[in-house]
């Protein structure tokens, strides 16, 4: 290309006004929202990636705290531990200011019960807890489904 040429025609911008930065890629229709973010698609709703990346943190976090549930025998006694186990960690996470809400209550829930379980998980040894976080408003959750193994 000649410098001392202009181009003929519009100037081509590939940055801000491509396609993809519009959101917009083959098959997909809507484009997310501003800012950064993933689409979920066993959810079919766009998530801030911090809000992703933080609920796979809190995952791991609850994990690990109820990691202790395999030598244990599954029954009510063990639920309203392993509630323990998890609340106290979904507590520092709203006292660091991490969840939202005035209250507990309304930054979290976690049920571990007959209600998350099915008595086939009780026979083989499963605990599920459904623990209910608010990320980014008071009241709003987003659900983790989180499960573990026990000694029978």
């Amino acid at each position: 290309m000649n410098p001392s040429k202009k181009p003929e025609g519009p100037a081509k911008s590939w940055g801000h006004s491509s396609s993809f930065a519009k959101g917009k890629s083959k098959g997909e229709k809507a484009a997310p929202p501003p800012g950064g973010y993933v689409k979920i698609a066993r959810e079919g709703a766009w998530k801030p990636i911090g809000q992703r990346r933080h609920l796979a943190t809190l995952q791991r976090a609850i994990e690990r705290s109820i990691q202790w549930v395999v030598f244990e025998s599954n029954g009510e006694s063990l639920w309203e531990r392993v509630r323990g186990s998890v609340q106290d960690v979904l507590l520092k996470e709203w006292k660091s200011g991490a969840l939202q809400g005035v209250t507990p209550e309304q930054a979290f829930f976690v049920h571990c019960d007959r209600t998350t379980m099915t008595q086939y998980d009780i026979d083989h040894g499963q605990i599920v807890i459904s623990v209910g976080v608010a990320t980014m408003k008071p009241a709003e959750f987003t659900t983790l489904r989180v499960t573990q193994s026990t000694a029978g």
